[in-house]
């Protein structure tokens, strides 16, 4: 009796293997990447709202305010999963920010200087390097802001780089 037994043989088992491993090593970066540029356009427009809503009400009343009842604009409880919102004022210096956060790390911020502030109007894409997907996030502020190199860098006295990327006028 002849029987013909068909099987993978274990280098064909082991090549495709491998084929499957280098297909998810190019996909998982780019699946993160676009996931967290995803994430980052809903912040932007997000804050850009809150910015609009800080400068009525700076016509209105003649100053910017870091209480969010008073501004003429409804947030929901939570717009976006794991992100912090906020309001920052002192000396002159206003800003409305929402940061992506990961297992309570910053990822990713938008970050909009109000009108009437010392710095004048001006948004910017920060980065922080102190998590495993700091290339991505730094791909993203350089595409964002169209800008080759970091505006300015600062580290923290926990080690931790704050990465600036002021986006172009």
């Amino acid at each position: 009796m002849n029987q013909n037994k068909q099987a993978f043989t274990l280098i064909e088992l082991l090549v495709v293997v491998l084929i499957i491993g280098i297909l998810a090593a190019v996909a998982v970066p780019q699946y993160q990447k676009a996931v967290l540029k995803s994430r980052y356009a809903t912040l932007k427009n997000l804050v850009e709202s809150l910015a609009q809503a800080e400068e009525v009400h700076y016509i209105a009343i003649g100053n910017y305010t870091t209480d969010w009842e008073t501004l003429d604009i409804s947030i929901p409880s939570s717009p976006i999963k794991d992100v912090d919102c906020g309001i920052a004022g002192n000396n002159g210096y206003w800003n409305v920010f929402c940061t992506i956060k990961k297992d309570g790390l910053d990822l990713l911020a938008y970050q909009i200087h109000l009108m009437h502030s010392v710095l004048g109007s001006r948004r910017q894409c920060n980065s922080y390097q102190d998590t495993d997907l700091s290339a991505i996030q730094s791909r993203i502020c350089a595409e964002e802001t169209k800008r080759t190199t970091p505006s300015s860098v600062i580290s923290t006295s926990d080690g931790i780089k704050h990465i600036y990327w002021v986006y172009l006028s």
